[in-house]
């Protein structure tokens, strides 16, 4: 072979062995970015030798819920501060992996904050979790335990269409209402928990309206606050006129359990139906009813738990008392 065909031979096989060369260089490089959420590296030794880690890079979770915490070193000058973590079952586990109920995610290789990604309950089985320092191998532990706390409380009528906590619902004078209060969490799993009416206001001015009757026919009316009558439980009054079998024009009026909702086995209860008041006066007892509610507001219930609270409000409306035809004549054709 003469010098010429020899020089052509090695540059093309030195062309050869540099492509070679970088091609498996790319090909180890591809390796690792993909395989980057299974491995730690270790950058005090070898970038490419790395060991088996629990946890990920944080990313998108479909976690249906997600808590952060972070551990502390001392001291907090400590040169190298990197920890590993790990999460395991505490005592007895359920039949599949642990994986499958919460991940570990960090932001970068030994962060001392840790994101726990859940994606099912585990009641009943708690877990424990770990971190264990680079330097010195000093460990800290705490468990992770499923209560099912509650994350929101949900209302609904007797049609089971959900009304949500400050929305204006209508209610009518004249009706009973009742409504399922219950909690809820992305688990579907939730401890049990007690509910309390912890407030009932007016908002607005409202006013209660009151016809009082004597034999089927008013003789008087009295109008007063809502706001009052269920501040005082009960009024004074004074009549603008005398019912004729009586004296005198003063009246105390007691309202007995007006629009005061209760709450039992979770069902809670509105009752705004006629609203009777007793007067005594002179010789008898006269008995009045709630004709109307007049005026611009609305009735504010607070509900909650020992974790959440939820706003009813209520607007009053009107209810149908009566209906006639004709004002009760026939027709004769």
């Amino acid at each position: 072979m003469n010098k010429k065909k020899r020089l052509v031979f090695d540059l093309v096989i030195s062309f050869l062995l540099v492509f070679c060369f970088f091609c498996s260089g790319l090909f180890l490089v591809e390796h690792i970015q993909r395989n980057k959420d299974s491995y730690n590296y270790d950058s005090e030794s070898s970038p490419f030798i790395g060991f088996a880690s629990r946890y990920v890079l944080a990313e998108e979770s479909s976690a249906l819920l997600s808590r952060s915490v972070t551990a502390t070193i001392y001291p907090d000058n400590a040169s190298n501060q990197k920890v590993d973590w790990s999460i395991d079952w505490k005592e007895d586990s359920p039949s599949d992996e642990i994986s499958n109920y919460v991940t570990l995610n960090t932001t970068s290789d030994g962060a001392l904050t840790v994101r726990l990604d859940f994606y099912k309950a585990f009641r009943g089985f708690p877990m424990v979790l770990t971190c264990t320092t680079r330097q010195g191998g000093l460990t800290a532990s705490i468990n992770v335990i499923f209560e099912g706390i509650p994350t929101s409380l949900k209302l609904f009528d007797k049609k089971g269409t959900e009304i949500k906590s400050g929305e204006s619902y209508d209610v009518y004078s004249d009706e009973v209402l009742d409504f399922d209060l219950s909690s809820h969490n992305v688990f579907n799993d939730v401890m049990d928990v007690s509910y309390i009416i912890s407030d009932v206001t007016i908002v607005g001015d409202l006013k209660l309206n009151i016809d009082y009757k004597n034999n089927g026919t008013v003789i008087d009316t009295y109008s007063t606050s809502l706001l009052d009558v269920l501040n005082a439980g009960c009024v004074e009054w004074t009549s603008s006129q005398d019912a004729s079998s009586s004296s005198g024009t003063s009246y105390n009026l007691s309202f007995e359990d007006f629009f005061m909702p209760t709450l039992n086995d979770n069902v809670l209860t509105v009752d705004v139906r006629e609203v009777f008041a007793n007067w005594n006066k002179g010789l008898g007892v006269r008995t009045g009813y709630l004709s109307t509610i007049s005026g611009s507001g609305y009735f504010k219930i607070i509900l909650s738990n020992s974790f959440n609270t939820f706003t009813l409000s209520l607007n009053p409306l009107s209810g149908v008392r009566s209906v006639s035809i004709n004002g009760g004549s026939d027709i004769v054709v």
